[in-house]
C-alpha cells in the first residue's frame, strides 16, 4: 500500500475510507441486493498492521481506514491479503483498473444448457429482450461515466464509481450492441473476428477488450488463434507464429470484421493426424498494448482469453494458456513491461492450467491424455469430467430455500470443492519424489482395422488392447462405441483410422488418428505413434507380451505343464527337452517356446522385433540402457545412420507438432512468473496458494471457480472487486434454488471479477 506520510495523501486515505466505510455500511441495506454492492474494495488490513511510525501515528486516518476495512470484511471476510508495506508504489491517481467477465453468449443461453433455473427466473433469463436490457444496466456498472469524471489536480478521480474499471474485458459477446454501447461511454476496444453461426472454423462470439480512452489509447495488438496449435510445427514454429500474428483485427470500438486467418482452415497435409484435430477448438486470445495519456512512458499489456470448456481436457487448455503466454512473452517490450492475462481459462483451482499459471511450472506428462497415471490422478480425472458434481439436495426443502437450505447447499460445495482440490494438486507437486512423475506409461487401444500395428507394439512390449469383434460390430452397425467406454474405464489412447470416432462429442480425450493411407506403411505409423507420445523403449520387455490377447508371458519351470504346452501344439518330439524354454500367456494361455533355429517362429519373431527396433532407434525414439537379449544392436551405430527419408511417407517424421514437446516436457515453465489477483496464502496447498473464492461459475451442475485475473511483478493490487462468496450472498429473494445464475438481477452464470492495480517502481 502506499505510504500515508504526507498531508494530501493523509487526507486523500481518509476520504476514500470513509467513503468505502459508507458503502459497506450501506450494503446492509436489506432492499439492496448482491448485484447493488458490487465495490472495488481496499486491500489494507495487514498492511495497516505493519505500516511505518509515521503512518501509524495518524489515529484518524488509521481509525477511518480500519472502521473501513472491518465493515467490509463483515460483508465479505476472504477480502483481505497479505500487503508488503515496505513495497514502494505509485500512489492511486496512476492506477489501472481491470474487469474480466464471461457475458454468457445469447446462443448458450437456452433452458437445456441453463436448467433447474426457478420459475422466477425464466421469463428474465430466456426473454432475450429483457435479458440485454439486464446486460446493459449490468455493464453500467463498469463504465466510467461522465458525470463521475471530475479530474483532481488533472487526474480523473473515479472513486464515486463503485465498480467502474478503464479496462473492460468480455468473453462471449455475441451481440453488436455492446461495442456500440461501450463506445457511447468513451470506451475503445478490439474484438476478435465472429463468423455468423461460427459457421466456417469461426465462432459467434467474441473475446474483447475496451479501454477508457480518455486516459488510455490503444497502441498495438494482436489475434492469437488457439487452433495454431494444430500446425505449430516444430521445424516451422517461427514462420507459423509470425503468420498467426500478422492476422487479426482493426483497433476501432466497434469491429464488424468477419474475416478468417490465413491458416484458419488447419487441414494438415500431414497423412498421419495425430492429436490435431482434438486441438481445434476454435478458442481465441487477444493481447493489446495500451498506454497511458497521462504518462506516455506508462505502457501494459493486456491478454485475455477464452480458453477451452471441456472438464476433460486439461492438456488442451494446458497447451492453450501456454501458447498464449509464448505469444505474450514476444509481444512484450521487455519481461519489466506491466502485463495482465484474464479472462474465462475454464480451469478449476489446481487445475493443470491454473496450477501453471500459478506455479510457474508443471509436470506436463501429468497432463498428457496418453500417460496412465497412479489412481490418484485418475480419480482427479474422472470427477473432473463429472459436471454433475455437486449435491442439490436439500434445496426444495420444506423452508422454501431459507437459510438452513443455503447452509447445506454450501457445506455441500465446500466438501466438494476440499476433495477436488486435494486430487487436482497432483499437478501441483513435480518433486522428483513425486510417485506420479516416475510412473507415467502409455497404454493403447486400437480399432479392429489396426491388427497388425496392435501386434507390433506388442512384440515391443507395449501395452496394446485391440477392439473385439463385437466392439465392432456394435459401432459400426448400431452406432454403440462401447470401445471409448473401455478406453475411458482402462486408461487407454485410442488409436484409429476412423475420422467419425475423433468427431464424436464422446470420443476419449487425445485419441489418436491414422490416416487408412498409411496402413500400407506402418514402419512409418509405428515410429510416428511412439515419437508423438515419447514412449521409451525397453528392449528387456521385448516379446513379454501376448501377440494374442495383450496379456503377460510367463515362463513355465514346471517339466509336465511344459510336456503338456508342447504337445498341445504338435510340437516336433526333438523339441521336447527338460531345458527347453516354455511360456504360457496367463490370460489366454497361448503357449511358446524357444527355439534358436533360424525357420523357427521364435526366430522369425526375435528378427521382426530386431528390426522394427533398429527402425525406431533411427528415428530418435528414446531407449532405455539395458538391452537385454538384443544386446547385439549397435544404438550409436543406429542412430549416427538415421531415418531414410526415401521411405513411403516419412515426411510424417519431419513435421511433429510443438505441443507434442510441451506435453512430454516434465518441467513446462511459464514464459512469465505470474500472480493471481484473488489469490491467497494455503498452508495445505503444495504450490502454498489457493483462491480466496470459492466459485465464479454457479449452475445446476457445476459450482467452481474459472475465471481469473493475473499479472506480473510489475504491478501490484490494490483494491479488488467484490462479488458472492455464498450461497446465502446470490439467492437474494430466499427462493428455492435461488443462488443458480442467471439470475433476474443477473445475466450471465459467470461472476464478473475485477482488479485495481498500482505500478511498482
Amino acid at each position: 500500500m502506499p505510504n500515508f506520510g504526507t498531508k494530501k495523501q493523509k487526507q486523500r486515505t481518509k476520504k476514500s475510507a470513509k467513503a468505502t466505510s459508507a458503502q459497506a455500511s450501506s450494503s446492509k441495506d436489506p432492499f439492496m441486493t448482491w448485484v447493488d454492492r458490487l465495490i472495488f474494495v481496499p486491500v489494507v488490513r495487514e498492511a495497516l498492521k505493519d505500516d511505518d511510525a509515521a503512518a501509524a501515528n495518524d489515529d484518524e486516518t488509521m481509525a477511518a481506514a480500519a472502521a473501513a476495512n472491518d465493515a467490509l470484511n463483515e460483508v465479505n471476510e476472504w477480502i483481505t491479503v497479505s500487503v508488503n508495506a515496505n513495497e514502494k508504489t505509485k500512489s492511486r491517481r496512476d492506477s489501472l483498473s481491470v474487469v474480466s467477465w464471461n457475458m454468457l453468449a445469447e446462443s448458450y443461453c437456452t433452458p437445456k444448457s441453463q436448467s433447474n433455473l426457478p420459475r422466477e427466473y425464466r421469463s428474465q433469463v430466456f426473454d432475450p429482450k429483457r435479458r440485454r436490457k439486464l446486460l446493459f444496466k449490468t455493464l453500467q456498472k463498469f463504465v466510467i461515466r461522465n458525470d463521475e469524471s471530475k479530474t483532481s489536480d488533472s487526474i480523473t478521480d473515479i472513486n464515486n464509481s463503485a465498480a467502474a474499471a478503464h479496462v473492460i474485458c468480455l468473453q462471449e459477446v455475441d451481440l453488436s450492441d455492446v461495442a456500440q454501447y461501450l463506445e457511447r461511454h468513451d470506451y475503445i476496444g478490439i474484438e476478435t473476428p465472429r463468423t455468423k453461426g461460427g459457421g466456417a472454423g469461426g465462432r459467434a462470439d467474441a473475446c474483447t477488450c475496451f479501454v477508457y480512452q480518455k486516459e488510455w489509447e490503444i497502441v498495438t495488438h494482436e489475434l492469437v488463434r488457439l487452433d495454431d496449435l494444430a500446425t505449430l510445427g516444430v521445424r516451422n514454429t517461427a514462420t507459423r507464429m509470425n503468420d498467426s500474428a500478422n492476422d487479426g483485427t482493426s483497433p476501432s470500438a466497434t469491429n464488424k470484421s468477419n474475416g478468417q486467418s490465413s491458416n484458419n482452415n488447419h487441414n494438415n497435409s500431414n497423412q498421419l493426424e495425430g492429436l490435431q484435430q482434438t486441438l481445434l477448438r476454435r478458442n481465441v486470445a487477444l493481447l493489446v498494448r495500451i498506454r497511458s495519456k497521462r504518462n506516455p512512458l506508462r505502457t501494459v499489456v493486456i491478454a485475455t482469453a477464452h480458453l477451452y470448456w471441456h472438464p476433460g481436457y486439461e492438456y488442451v487448455k494446458l497447451c492453450q494458456a501456454h501458447y498464449v503466454l509464448v505469444r505474450a512473452k514476444a509481444f512484450l517490450n521487455s519481461l519489466d513491461e506491466s502485463f495482465i492475462f484474464c479472462g474465462d481459462f475454464n480451469s478449476r483451482p489446481h487445475g493443470a492450467a491454473h496450477s501453471y499459471l500459478t506455479k510457474g511450472v508443471i509436470n506436463a506428462k501429468l497432463v498428457a491424455p496418453w500417460y496412465h497415471q497412479v489412481p490418484v490422478g485418475e480419480a482427479a480425472l474422472s470427477h473432473a469430467c463429472d459436471r454433475n458434481s455437486y449435491d442439490e439436495r436439500g434445496a426444495d426443502d420444506e423452508d422454501g430455500g431459507g437459510s438452513d437450505s443455503s447452509k447445506q447447499q454450501q457445506q455441500n460445495v465446500d466438501a466438494l470443492t476440499e476433495r477436488l482440490t486435494r486430487e487436482l494438486s497432483i499437478y501441483d507437486d513435480d518433486s522428483p519424489d513425486n510417485p506420479q512423475r516416475r510412473q507415467v506409461t502409455v497404454r493403447y487401444c486400437l480399432d479392429n482395422t489396426l491388427n497388425k500395428l496392435c501386434r507390433w507394439l506388442r512384440i515391443l512390449g507395449q501395452d496394446a488392447a485391440l477392439e473385439t469383434d463385437v466392439e465392432e460390430r456394435l459401432r459400426t452397425q448400431q452406432a454403440v462405441y462401447s470401445i471409448f467406454d473401455r478406453c475411458k474405464e482402462e486408461r487407454r489412447t485410442l488409436v484409429t483410422t476412423s475420422r467419425r470416432m475423433l468427431s464424436r462429442r464422446d470420443c476419449p480425450p487425445g485419441a489418436y488418428c491414422l490416416s487408412p493411407k498409411l496402413l500400407n506403411n506402418l514402419e512409418v505409423a509405428l515410429v510416428h505413434l511412439l515419437l508423438t507420445h515419447g514412449v521409451m523403449l525397453e528392449p528387456t520387455k521385448f516379446l513379454s507380451r501376448c501377440v494374442v490377447c495383450n496379456e503377460s508371458i510367463v515362463e513355465v519351470h514346471d517339466a509336465s505343464e511344459k510336456k503338456r504346452i508342447l504337445d498341445s501344439y504338435d510340437a516336433p518330439s526333438n523339441l521336447v527337452d527338460d531345458h527347453m524354454e516354455v511360456y504360457e500367456c496367463d490370460g489366454c494361455r497361448q503357449g511358446y517356446w524357444w527355439c534358436d533355429q533360424p525357420t523357427s517362429s521364435a526366430s522369425r519373431v526375435k528378427s521382426a522385433a530386431s528390426n522394427m527396433f533398429q527402425l525406431c532407434l533411427r528415428a530418435g525414439v528414446p531407449c532405455a540402457d539395458d538391452l537385454g537379449m538384443f544386446d547385439f544392436v549397435n544404438v550409436k551405430a543406429e542412430r549416427v545412420q538415421g531415418w531414410d527419408a526415401s521411405r513411403p511417407a516419412s515426411e510424417v517424421l519431419e513435421q511433429q507438432l510443438m505441443v507434442v514437446d510441451w506435453l512430454k516436457d516434465e518441467r513446462l515453465a511459464c514464459p512469465i512468473q505470474l500472480t493471481s489477483a484473488y489469490s491467497q496464502h494455503d498452508k495445505s496447498s503444495k504450490n502454498g496458494l489457493t483462491e480466496s473464492i470459492p466459485f465464479t461459475n454457479v449452475t445446476d451442475t457445476f459450482v467452481n471457480v474459472l475465471d481469473y485475473i493475473f499479472y506480473n511483478a510489475s504491478l501490484t493490487v490494490v483494491e479488488k472487486l467484490s462479488i458472492p462468496t455464498s450461497f446465502a450472498e446470490l439467492n437474494s429473494n430466499s427462493i428455492p434454488q435461488g443462488h443458480l445464475l442467471p439470475s433476474d438481477i443477473w445475466p450471465s452464470d459467470h461472476l464478473a471479477i475485477g482488479a485495481r492495480f498500482v505500478f511498482v517502481d
